[in-house]
């Protein structure tokens, strides 16, 4: 799975209080289908393709995810702000790992000085 896939759900998870396995369950309990569209949302602002999402998610195909981005409006700002923030959450974990390596090729050279 994708490094981006990957902090995305992971987030919405922690965020909405579900595990990754009720995430790629059957079910479509509310809070499920929630924390799927906050995903939806997110990988959709990314630019992933409905095709794409719906593949990540295990739907069979893109007209599930595009009913639950267009047409599912319970929640559906809160789930935007989920997703925003999962999006959030991946940039930081990046700019982290960059300055961990910066940092890192600092020390060399200051050692090689």
């Amino acid at each position: 799975m994708d490094e981006l896939v990957e902090n995305v759900f992971k987030s919405v998870c922690e965020q909405t209080g579900i595990t990754p396995k009720m995430l790629f369950s059957k079910k479509r309990s509310a809070i499920i289908v929630d924390a799927k569209q906050s995903c939806a949302f997110a990988l959709r602002e990314w630019g992933f393709t409905l095709k794409d999402i719906a593949k990540e998610l295990n739907y069979k195909d893109h007209t599930t995810i595009s009913h639950l981005l267009n047409k599912r409006h319970h929640n559906s700002l809160k789930n935007q702000l989920i997703g925003v923030r999962a999006i959030k959450w991946h940039l930081s974990m990046r700019l982290m790992e960059m300055c961990d390596i910066e940092s890192n090729m600092e020390v060399k050279n200051s050692q090689e000085a």
